[in-house]
């Protein structure tokens, strides 16, 4: 057992290998891991960013139990903002740092086309500090760069990549980049999701989430609306665009695209 942001996490000697998929809110999180959790994996969503909001509030966390299923993988998503301090953290960190083992660890950073990312965060919360949305894109590149240099097989990713490509060949490339077997390929793993016992909750979401949170995450792509105000706001944070372009780039390069 491990201290965990005032809550715990606990993992075996030989724990599963873990796929942490991460990035910034609303870049498309839920709708990749819940392709692993349709595929019989089991999920874990944001124990992380729970422990620590629960921290924050001054609340008891639920203690992150990975490997319950005892099978040979597992994953988590963990995502960044929009607004208070404990939403801005390193997942990566935090696990090696609680002596998660390197060699089982895959690492999933995502981003969004930085002015989809924008429009559909200020849908969700209204009014958006520029500052903290272009952090959320600066860390993420961070944890890839950290993954890289630890060793540990990085796949980065962009939302995108399924408007442009058929989500079922996205789907088993990555699945075979990531070594999972066969036989966990279904054919509705890129389906709609609609709930499923191999996910696991660590606190309810906030009440301006969307409705219904739990059951949504089709793996799919759509573009929202935004105005030039919002595509000059994104222009003023040069990094975003640099950033999205590299992931963009690895993306397709890492899955032979």
């Amino acid at each position: 057992m491990h201290s965990l942001c005032g809550g715990k996490i606990i993992f075996s000697s030989y724990p599963p290998k873990l796929i942490l998929i991460c990035g910034p809110c609303r870049v498309g999180t839920t709708a990749l891991s819940n392709v692993f959790a349709k595929a019989g994996i089991e999920s874990h969503m944001q124990p992380i960013k729970s422990a620590r909001r629960a921290k924050a509030d001054g609340e008891e966390s639920i203690p992150w139990r990975i490997g319950t299923k005892r099978e040979e993988f597992a994953a988590v998503k963990e995502t960044f903002g929009p607004k208070t301090e404990a939403e801005f953290f390193n997942p990566l960190e935090i696990l090696l740092s609680n002596g998660y083992p390197k060699e089982r660890l895959i690492v999933i950073p995502i981003v969004r086309n930085p002015n989809q990312a924008l429009a559909s965060w200020k849908r969700m919360w209204g009014k958006v500090e520029l500052g903290r949305f272009a952090y959320t894109y600066e860390l993420t590149f961070k944890i890839m760069e950290e993954a890289e240099k630890n060793g540990i097989l990085t796949i980065p990713y962009v939302h995108e990549i399924i408007k442009d490509q058929e989500p079922s060949a996205i789907v088993k490339k990555l699945f075979k980049l990531v070594g999972l077997p066969s036989n966990h390929l279904t054919n509705n793993s890129w389906g709609e999701f609609k709930g499923s016992e191999n996910v696991f909750f660590y606190d309810d979401p906030p009440e301006r989430f969307v409705s219904g949170i739990k059951e949504r995450g089709k793996y799919e792509y759509k573009d929202l609306a935004f105005s030039e105000e919002d595509r000059k706001l994104v222009e003023s944070a040069p990094q975003l665009e640099v950033i999205y372009g590299i992931f963009r780039k690895l993306c397709e390069s890492r899955l032979a695209l």
